[in-house]
């Protein structure tokens, strides 16, 4: 056994504190690892999201948030190889005289009709329809396996709902809409 000097182990580490340049450097390399460790984590996290919005707003129309027509066709075939597609129906809607009332109202007035549309055709349209905004005033809805009635009921409703009044700004608008439907029902074997 050897015998310790407990005053000059204190003394040893009174030193070492009272030095601490060591333990100053350390703890600045220590703190400076970890800042730029929360600013790679912020950037990565920056960039990850700028990413989504970029492919978002790449597939998606940025005035009603639907689908663009690209994206709309690849969705839909993309369904169709996962589900079986029995039957579907394309429909056009499209706002009536649309061109007249933007060039005389201007583009605000047509934006915010363009809106007022894209939010009444979604809350009529029901659930198994891939929803586009085509060209300038039109809007593409994709029915994956409906029924002819059940479409019926949908296009009829979707038209008087657009038939109702918009009201923008000081504007009170009474528009028409009209549709054109495609239906395919897969054909029946006989046996």
């Amino acid at each position: 056994m050897e015998k310790i000097n407990v005053m000059d182990l204190v003394h040893k580490v009174y030193n070492f504190l009272s030095d601490y340049k060591a333990i100053h450097i350390s703890t600045i390399i220590d703190q400076s690892i970890l800042w730029l460790t929360f600013l790679f984590a912020f950037i990565f996290t920056l960039v990850a999201d700028s990413s989504r919005i970029l492919e978002f707003n790449a597939k998606h129309d940025e005035l009603t948030g639907f689908l663009r027509l690209k994206t709309l066709k690849d969705k839909f075939s993309e369904y169709c190889s996962i589900k079986k597609c029995n039957n579907f129906a394309v429909v056009i809607i499209k706002i009536d005289f649309f061109d007249e009332i933007q060039n005389s109202l201007g583009y605000e007035i047509s934006d915010q009709i363009t809106k007022q549309t894209a939010e009444k055709i979604k809350a009529n349209s029901g659930n198994q329809v891939l929803i586009s905004k085509g060209f300038n005033d039109s809007f593409v809805l994709y029915y994956i396996n409906t029924s002819e009635v059940f479409l019926t009921h949908k296009v009829e409703a979707i038209l008087l709902e657009l038939s109702k009044f918009y009201c923008i700004d000081k504007f009170e608008l009474n528009l028409t809409s009209s549709a054109g439907v495609v239906y395919y029902d897969s054909p029946k074997s006989f046996n």
